[in-house]
């Protein structure tokens, strides 16, 4: 028997909606950006409550005016602060499995859909990173 879909009993997906979120790094892949700079495109797994399971992307980018996000969002993964890191495949690897807290604000797109002339609809961005251990306390200290 062949399978059939029937679209008129599925769910459109809807983004994450904006909060703070304990994640996991469930898959970390090294490469290149469009501008040919080194890059890490990170999975995060939702640990927990109503959006446990849903998956949020970023990108680490190695390169001189993302360094500083970059810092930000490995010492937010659990990374030292004086860390001296090789941005390379091994990175990548190392994340997998590094659990943290994640912001994530709604992004206005810029884009134009060429087949409707209209924005693309605004997504889910990774605002901030935190380490798990860190209490609000610290945070406003």
């Amino acid at each position: 028997m062949t399978p059939v879909m029937d679209f008129s009993q599925i769910e459109d997906l809807q983004p994450v909606p904006p909060g703070d979120y304990e994640v996991e790094v469930t898959k970390a892949t090294y490469g290149m950006s469009k501008n040919e700079n080194p890059k890490i495109d990170i999975e995060l797994t939702i640990l927990n409550g109503a959006q446990e399971g849903r998956i949020v992307f970023d990108s680490l980018v190695y390169n001189a005016n993302a360094m500083p996000f970059t810092k930000k969002k490995l010492i937010g993964i659990g990374y030292d602060s004086a860390a001296r890191l090789e941005f390379d495949a091994g990175l990548a690897e190392d994340l997998i499995g590094r659990t943290c807290r994640i912001s994530v604000k709604m992004q206005k797109s810029r884009q134009i859909d060429p087949d409707t002339g209209e924005p693309y609809p605004d997504r889910p961005r990774v605002n901030a990173y935190y380490p798990l251990r860190t209490s609000l306390k610290d945070l406003l200290a």
